[in-house]
């Protein structure tokens, strides 16, 4: 993919001593780009091998018990904070991963 090699050789330049101009005038690219994509890595490591959060089976199950155990004084904003993930995935997991719905209250 022209992408992976670009990025390749922008971390392949850097190794070698090239200034983030002078790589970005070489591969015809950005300054933006360079200062981008240097920080993040060696030439080896593949996009594809970043790891990600997941919605993972034990988050799941800890999940599941934590609601269980407040029977039901539980809020997503309290619970991501608690699992350390974003409000979004923790909303994903209750509505998708529990089947509980997720409601959210309005001032009267």
């Amino acid at each position: 993919d022209n992408m992976e090699r670009r990025r390749v050789a922008i971390l392949e330049l850097s190794v070698r001593g090239k200034t983030p101009t002078g790589i970005a005038n070489v591969l015809n690219c950005s300054c933006t780009t360079v200062y981008s994509v240097v920080p993040k890595g060696t030439p080896e490591a593949t996009t594809g091998s970043k790891s990600r959060p997941r919605r993972s089976d034990e988050m799941v199950a800890a999940e599941k018990k934590s609601v269980e155990d407040k029977r039901g004084k539980v809020t997503v904003n309290g619970l991501s904070s608690e699992f350390n993930v974003s409000k979004r995935t923790m909303n994903r997991l209750v509505k998708k991963d529990l089947d509980l719905k997720v409601y959210k209250r309005t001032p009267r």
